[in-house]
């Protein structure tokens, strides 16, 4: 016996209307502002692209599919939605930005499974001031758009990885994102404040954040944060804002071997005493590659 069970019309149709939807016609392909259907999605075609593969290095991708995909705006249709599939046996493949890249949030092969995105969760739940020293976002809020606002008031989101222009504040905090300024700021661990999040069987949980003092409490939101969507969906994230850095130098050092590069990371935080913003290394083969890459851009540009 199969451990899951076949999406039927019956559960696509009671699956999009905990969204707030409507399918009207199974047989054919659907787009609404609620859900996105297809009875034989390609992973290449536009409208799938980003959620059904998801690029793990240059040149190469891990796909999957899944005729739908739920955009949920609030943490109760996404417990809606979660306790229906729990209840059938329906899987679950959670998304933000899609940006990762291990595939971890791309559907299985089966095309049984549901696709669940949170991009269409974009608001911003708290005023942000001079002053301010964190902001409470639902998941879908790209980390680039948080900052834009932010930059107004001097203040900055410290994430900040490859994936930052797309990457969204709930993925970031479902897969503990890192980033070349953890040294000085953390990884995504290290800047959440709060969440909320959806568990399985539905239920929504506040965890921490700067309104409810949780010192004597076993400190949950841990469990959840870098844990890729295996022990629930993260809605709603409070984040840590830090004042923007007045200047900043860059610098630029070529090595011959590794154990000159670990010397000068010690060298440098001795030096500067937690000022050391960020600090990404770069071996002979990447380097040579985001040249050519960059290159090629420029020559573009220029013709």
């Amino acid at each position: 016996m199969n451990a899951y069970a076949t999406l039927s019309e019956v559960h696509l149709t009671q699956l999009i209307a905990c969204v707030g939807g409507s399918l009207r016609n199974a047989g054919a392909a659907q787009e609404a502002p609620e859900f996105l259907y297809d009875p034989a999605p390609v992973a290449g075609s536009a409208q799938y692209e980003n959620h059904l593969r998801n690029y793990r290095a240059i040149g190469n991708f891990v796909a999957g599919n899944s005729k739908l995909t739920l955009y949920p705006r609030t943490a109760e249709q996404v417990s809606a939605v979660l306790k229906y599939c729990t209840a059938h046996r329906i899987k679950v493949f959670s998304q933000g930005g899609n940006t990762g890249l291990v595939g971890a949030s791309v559907p299985d092969e089966s095309g049984d499974g549901i696709v669940l995105s949170t991009r269409k969760m974009e608001r911003v739940l708290s005023a942000i001031h001079a002053g301010s020293n964190a902001v409470l976002v639902e998941a879908g809020v790209v980390i680039d758009s948080l900052n834009q606002l932010a930059q107004d008031y001097g203040l900055f989101c410290s994430i900040k990885h490859g994936g930052t222009g797309s990457a969204t504040a709930g993925g970031s905090a479902a897969t503990n994102a890192g980033g070349a300024n953890a040294v000085k700021y953390g990884v995504t661990r290290d800047q959440v404040i709060g969440l909320q999040v959806v568990t399985p069987t539905g239920e929504i949980m506040q965890l921490g954040g700067t309104l409810k003092d949780t010192s004597s409490l076993i400190d949950l939101k841990h469990a959840y944060i870098g844990s890729a969507g295996s022990l629930g969906v993260i809605t709603q994230v409070e984040l840590k804002l830090h004042p923007v850095p007045k200047s900043r130098e860059l610098a630029m050092i070529g090595f011959d071997t590794y154990a000159e590069v670990d010397a000068l990371l010690a060298r440098m935080q001795a030096a500067f005493s937690g000022r050391l913003e960020a600090f990404e290394f770069m071996d002979g083969g990447i380097f040579a590659l985001s040249v050519g890459i960059t290159e090629g851009a420029a020559a573009v540009e220029s013709g």
